[in-house]
């Protein structure tokens, strides 16, 4: 790709996301991000990107150093635990999960936890009692959707 002028990183960064170039994008903003090391704006658009390209672990370096910065903003702190989740770093995302507070976020933790302890195979800590009625809804949801895409 060309040089970028003054100005113009936006536009392009915005574009190649749109086009779908996850690739590109993360490089120029690797390099944006070498000059300017706390920019949230290139954190937060170079986490999309390694998200989007399932580079989870490197998302998740994104999230973390985000929700450091602002620990006021709760989706940073949801797309942190969801990239530890998707990195397979389950203990981390289970410890992430329980940082987020918002009563907003609250469903997102519960199903996330639920994910969470199914993938590490612990059905019954993952289906709770009855009282977590969220957490077994999201729990059988995950298995119709396993059993479906193993009958393919």
């Amino acid at each position: 790709m060309t040089a970028i002028k003054d100005g113009e990183y936006t536009a392009t960064i915005y574009k190649l996301i749109k086009d779908v170039q996850y690739v590109e994008a993360i490089h120029i903003l690797n390099g944006q991000l070498q000059k300017h090391t706390k920019s949230r704006a290139a954190l937060s658009l170079l986490g999309y990107c390694y998200y989007h390209i399932q580079d989870f672990t490197n998302a998740a370096e994104c999230y973390e150093q985000l929700t450091q910065l602002h620990p006021e903003v709760e989706e940073y702190k949801v797309y942190y635990a969801q990239s530890l989740y998707k990195a397979g770093a389950y203990p981390e995302a289970t410890k992430a999960s329980f940082v987020l507070d918002n009563p907003s976020s609250h469903t997102k933790m519960v199903k996330l936890q639920a994910c969470i302890k199914y993938c590490e195979e612990d059905y019954s800590a993952a289906k709770g009692d009855s009282t977590h009625s969220i957490l077994l809804q999201s729990v059988l949801e995950l298995e119709t959707q396993m059993a479906a895409i193993l009958k393919h």
